[in-house]
């Protein structure tokens, strides 16, 4: 199986970018992926503002389809999400629902045990919720342009839609030749909306299997789950 580490990613979504990965129709690979602070943030407390103040949503790639053209769609099949066994999330002073809350930028780091993450409070009794690993960022290039991946469009993008997660199907509109994949911003669990700025972040690898729909395209991203199919507009 091909497998592309987590050091080859990009922070923009763009046909500038050179393939770091060629794969083939139907072929399955892995992609393995940083959290969305590129690790930087590692521990309990005050968040350094040059952790906060550099680049993030490193999406992993981009990886070249074989075949892929304009006019057709991309169908992702999700079929493994592993992640790391500790995330980390944080509450900003200026992004989210919750920046009138605190006076500083908190980071909290969030434990993985058997299949439950952990929220350590000192005085009372951890929080636990459940282990569902989902992606935030997959999208594919634009047609032309630079498209940072923190932003979601109908090339994919920072979708953070809860759907996009293990046993699910993304279709993406091919606009360039070779479609230019790419993926990051994992979580072990997360809001729908992450209204609050924030999910659990965590590394992680995924494993795709990718095929080419040719000469069929709608402009814009559908998620397929065994119940619904659900579009996707930002």
């Amino acid at each position: 199986m091909k497998y592309l580490a987590k050091e080859h990613h990009i922070f923009s979504m763009s046909p500038e970018n050179k393939p770091a990965l060629y794969v083939n129709n139907q072929e399955i690979f892995q992609l393995q992926t940083l959290d969305c602070f590129c690790g930087r943030l590692k521990k309990d407390g005050i968040c350094p503002p040059e952790a906060l103040n550099q680049p993030c949503n490193p999406a992993t790639g981009p990886v070249y389809i074989n075949g892929a053209m304009p006019g057709d769609t991309l169908k992702i099949e999700i079929l493994k999400i592993d992640v790391e066994k500790q995330g980390i999330t944080e509450i900003d002073t200026d992004f989210g629902v919750l920046p009138h809350l605190v006076k500083n930028s908190l980071a909290k780091t969030l434990p993985i045990q058997e299949n439950k993450i952990l929220f350590h409070r000192d005085s009372r009794s951890d929080l636990q919720f459940d282990l569902q690993p989902m992606i935030g960022v997959i999208g594919v290039s634009p047609r032309e342009g630079s498209i940072p991946t923190d932003t979601p469009d109908i090339h994919g993008g920072n979708l953070d839609c809860t759907q996009i997660r293990e046993g699910s199907c993304l279709y993406l509109p091919v606009q360039v030749p070779g479609a230019l994949l790419a993926l990051g911003d994992l979580h072990a669990c997360m809001g729908d909306g992450e209204i609050g700025g924030c999910g659990a972040e965590i590394a992680g690898e995924v494993t795709l299997r990718v095929s080419v729909i040719s000469g069929q395209q709608k402009p814009y991203p559908i998620v397929e789950t065994e119940e619904k199919l659900i579009i996707l507009a930002s």
